[in-house]
């Protein structure tokens, strides 16, 4: 296959791909209404499921979403939770997307060759990650929505 046809294939796939995600978010949100009608008609009715004829299940389900009240820092937050001896909700990490960020950035400044990109963390740092190796990418620009459609 030749470069520009191969190219060109590429592009095709990325207009479907997009023309897929476009179908599946309308149908998502088609099914988020659908399902919001039906919770309600649930509970409406006192129903806890309702089992159809094909073998499917519907079930009613409760979930309940926490936010943290205005006034408050998450410092304040974990010490209350500690306090309460319920510490084990409370989780401590690192942003992966910071320091993979981070890590480029370095990467970009160095005019070296870095065959593994975790010795350009702190030398304590380097031995708690396995790998450090970017793996390039090919993006696809300037596609237009009248071209997709026209496909």
């Amino acid at each position: 296959m030749k470069l520009l046809e191969q190219a060109e294939a590429l592009v095709a796939l990325y207009v479907a791909k997009r023309e897929a995600g476009d179908a599946a978010k309308a149908a998502s949100a088609e099914y988020q209404s659908a399902m919001e009608a039906m919770a309600i008609r649930l509970a409406e009715e006192g129903l806890q499921n309702v089992k159809l004829a094909t073998g499917e299940t519907i079930k009613l389900t409760r979930s309940a979403y926490f936010r943290m009240a205005d006034g408050f820092t998450t410092e304040q937050v974990v010490e209350a939770f500690k306090r309460n001896e319920l510490g084990d909700l409370v989780k401590e990490t690192y942003a992966a997307q910071t320091l993979k960020a981070y890590v480029s950035e370095l990467h970009d400044q160095t005019d070296e060759v870095v065959d593994d990109l975790t010795t350009l963390l702190p030398e304590e740092l380097q031995p708690m990650f396995i790998s450090g190796v970017e793996s390039p990418t090919v993006g696809v620009t300037g596609v237009k929505k009248k071209k997709m459609e026209a496909r």
